[in-house]
């Protein structure tokens, strides 16, 4: 599995909230269609996750990416500690709660996961974008 998280030196503007910049979280998980005899699955290989660190006001970026479909169930695991830890921010992406969270929803379902998240809060640029 390879994973890197970086801190850098960060001035930032925020446009996506009229809170705070330390509430936003930006993730998006990337996922692939998995051809079998049944049909396709969508398979979650990958997630990066952005925010700024309040206490050095740093931005922390982390990018993960599995190797092999045998680390899938690993990575999700790893996207769902990354949810419960930070489930009082605010998550952003485009087309988050549309794909990227339906397709975490059927792979915890295929394995049989049972998350420690009661709920998450997103703003979906996708939807956004369509109203303007």
């Amino acid at each position: 599995m390879y994973k890197k998280e970086l801190k850098i030196p960060s001035k930032h503007i925020n446009n996506f909230y009229n809170g705070s910049i330390y509430d936003l979280v930006f993730l998006d998980l990337e996922w692939c269609r998995d051809f079998q005899k049944d049909g396709s699955v969508q398979k979650i290989f990958g997630y990066t996750l952005t925010r700024i660190l309040e206490d050095s006001n740093e931005q922390y970026i982390k990018i993960q990416f599995i190797e092999s479909s045998t680390q899938e169930k690993k990575i999700i695991q790893d996207i769902l500690n990354d949810l419960h830890s930070l489930q009082n921010k605010y998550f952003i992406g485009y087309g988050l709660a549309t794909s990227d969270m339906f397709c975490l929803r059927q792979r915890m379902e295929a394995l049989e996961f049972n998350p420690r998240v009661d709920s998450i809060r997103i703003i979906d640029l996708k939807k956004t974008s369509q109203r303007n």
